[in-house]
Parts: structure tokens; sequence; C-alpha cells
């Protein structure tokens, strides 16, 4: 799921995310975090989607538990050390 477009650690280079027009969000930079950087506000991102101009996908079928464990560890990457001009 979330790797192949994050990458397996959060960074915005999975597989796929490298090939789509938007890229993936670099779990690092909040922000670029849209809809809020809690993790009720990610969990409910993970629930609905990106649609506006994004390829975000919903992830519904995922319990409210699943949505804010991996809220939880998207807020735990963006306390990494934010990218910089020679890491981008």
């Amino acid at each position: 799921g979330c790797a192949s477009c994050h990458g397996p650690n959060g960074h915005g280079d999975g597989p796929i995310g490298r090939t789509i027009n938007t890229p993936p969000r670099d779990f690092r930079n909040a922000a670029a975090f849209k809809n809020g950087t809690g993790a009720d506000a990610i969990a409910r991102t993970i629930a609905a989607g990106i649609a506006e101009g994004q390829q975000m996908p919903p992830f519904a079928h995922l319990t409210e538990q699943e949505r804010l464990s991996l809220a939880h560890y998207v807020i735990s990457v963006r306390n990494q050390s934010p990218p910089t001009k020679d890491t981008l």
C-alpha cells in the first residue's frame, strides 16, 4: 500500500510514486500536509484519500485503529530530519 508511493521510509520516493505527475508527500515535510498534521486529521486523509489534483486513493477499508496507527507512523517520520536542497 503506502510504501509503493511514499517509499519504505515515507520520503515520497516509492517505485510508483516516482512515476506519477503529482509526487506523493514526503512525510518529513509537515508544511506539505493540506488537511492537518495531527493524528486524527491524517487518519481522515488516509480514509478519504486526496482527490483534488492528487492521486492518493481512499483507504476506507482499513479500520479506524489501523488508520490511526498509520497516522502515528507518519508523525514519527515527520519528526526525522526534514529534506534539504541536497537531499531532494
